[in-house]
């Protein structure tokens, strides 16, 4: 009875994951879709940086495209984190719980822990990047122009422009991490057998 009552227990936490995933990993795409076609259409155009900051400040319909990319953190994170939690493992369970070597139940994994470290660490820096487009950019635009070039994302030495790189570092990181296990990484360079993941 038990053993019937653990399964179904996997099995409906196995389908809220596929769904949680399918749900944000379709949000993504969508985001993602959205942001470089309004990136292309409503893009600030000026001579200089400057003038393209005041141009952020003055048109609204030019920081769709930053609005967008501020919400892609959103659904990253959990879909990230939701991978990382799914993605099988063959490192044996510590402590009470489910056997040792069964595949999919979370465990104190060193490389899921640090793709969920990374994909929290990247979160909070990318919405900053991306909301000072919005929020802080015309703000200083309206004041000083040169200052505010210093914080736009298309002049290639902003702080902002560095920041974002690397959440995005830290984020693939994490895929990579996550990737590795999911392909069963361990077990290759480590000796052990590949089918022991099937």
């Amino acid at each position: 009875m038990m053993v019937g009552a653990g399964s179904e227990a996997l099995e409906a936490r196995g389908a809220s994951m596929r769904r949680l995933l399918f749900v944000s990993g379709s949000a993504l795409a969508v985001l993602a879709v959205a942001m470089t076609v309004t990136g292309v259409l409503l893009a600030p155009s000026g001579p200089t940086l400057a003038d393209e900051a005041v141009r952020i400040a003055r048109v609204p319909a030019t920081r769709v495209s930053f609005v967008i990319a501020s919400l892609l953190p959103v659904f990253v994170t959990p879909f990230t984190v939701a991978l990382a939690l799914w993605a099988p493992s063959t490192i044996p369970a510590t402590g009470p719980g489910p056997a040792p070597g069964r595949t999919g139940a979370v465990r104190r994994d060193p490389l899921r822990v640090s793709a969920v470290i990374l994909t929290i660490l990247y979160a909070p820096l990318s919405v900053f990047a991306c909301t000072s487009q919005y929020l802080l950019v015309p703000r200083l635009a309206e004041i000083d122009a040169e200052q505010a070039a210093v914080w736009y994302l298309g002049n290639e030495s902003a702080f902002t422009l560095g920041l974002d790189v690397f959440a995005y570092l830290l984020w693939g990181s994490a895929a990579i991490l996550i990737a590795w296990r999911l392909l069963g990484g361990d077990q290759v360079c480590c000796g052990r057998p590949r089918s022991s993941l099937l």
